[in-house]
């Protein structure tokens, strides 16, 4: 069922993209609609993940490099036999040079940070469930948990890939419900009091060069507490939106549920891709027997594990 509330599961993902638009998460994340043909930027941003948590479980150096780069290529060659677009910059090639480029900046990162072990692993692509009220849990998967040498203090990393660098791109991330997500997670796991932040390991991978870039993310308990606040008020609207879609459906009404904000149609300078469907529906739930042209149900589950991979339950 559509509006079954025990099947909602919640990730900083999904509350995110409710927080941009009720309607596209409807579409993406209730009905599943996604689109068909795989995505270069998430395939290679997973694969580029991948190869980037070799070098922090093994060390940074040239040699891991290129058994980071096997990583890599296994999960992009699943996806993509061949370079999707020739002027991309999301390519085998250019993920080669980013990891070269990355430990050339910063050195073996073994000499910095070492990998905090979780039941005697390490905590890279760490999956799990934590508390956000006394009754509710959010999924996460936090790329890495890291012990700086100096400081003796616990730093989370998360890692991202871009092709183009703004002011305004970076300072998102010292806000982001994702990296507040994360912070909180590991704030559960640990003594907070050892946790010294959250860095945004960002990799800008451009046609003449690459960048990298890390943003340091600190808050005060005091601060997390409040932001914990508006998350279970943006939480409370997403289950209320599922109460009354669950009352449109069976009132046989017009959807008055999960409402449109027209003012993301246009993200990142992007036109959504439910922008049509918003442009000339006046009730969704009239089409949704049928998925349409281009697209198809692939539904996203943040609780399942990679393969390998164990799931914690804070």
């Amino acid at each position: 069922m559509l509006t079954d509330p025990n099947k909602v599961i919640l990730d900083s993902s999904k509350i995110t993209e409710y927080m941009g638009c009720p309607r596209r998460f409807f579409y993406k994340y209730v009905l599943n609609w996604q689109p068909e043909e795989s995505n270069i930027h998430l395939i290679f941003g997973e694969a580029f993940h991948r190869a980037k948590e070799y070098l922090f479980i093994n060390g940074g150096t040239v040699q891991n490099v290129k058994i980071a780069m096997e990583l890599f290529n296994d999960y992009y060659s699943q996806h993509f036999s061949t370079i999707p677009n020739l002027n991309s910059v999301k390519t085998p090639g250019k993920a080669n040079e980013a990891l070269l480029h990355y430990i050339k900046t910063y050195g073996n990162i073994h000499d910095t940070y070492t990998p905090v072990l979780i039941g005697g692993k390490p905590a890279t692509e760490l999956y799990g469930t934590v508390p956000i009220s006394a009754d509710r849990l959010v999924h996460f998967r936090i790329d890495a948990i890291m012990r700086e040498i100096k400081l003796n203090k616990i730093v989370v990393f998360d890692h991202k890939t871009a092709s183009r660098d703004s002011a305004m791109y970076q300072i998102q991330w010292t806000i982001s419900t994702q990296m507040l997500l994360y912070l909180h997670a590991t704030n559960t796991i640990f003594n907070p009091n050892s946790v010294y932040g959250l860095v945004v390991d960002i990799t800008i991978i451009r046609k003449n060069d690459v960048l990298q870039v890390r943003i340091l993310v600190k808050k005060t308990i005091d601060f997390m507490n409040e932001w914990l606040i508006g998350l279970n008020r943006w939480v409370d609207s997403i289950f209320a939106d599922y109460k009354l879609l669950e009352d449109n459906i069976q009132k046989g009404m017009q959807m008055t549920a999960f409402r449109k904000n027209s003012t993301n149609c246009t993200k990142w300078n992007r036109l959504c891709p439910y922008f049509d469907f918003c442009t000339a529906w006046y009730n969704p739930l009239e089409k949704i027997g049928t998925v349409p042209q281009g697209l198809v149900i692939n539904e996203w589950d943040p609780g399942k594990p990679r393969d390998g991979k164990t799931s914690l339950t804070l």
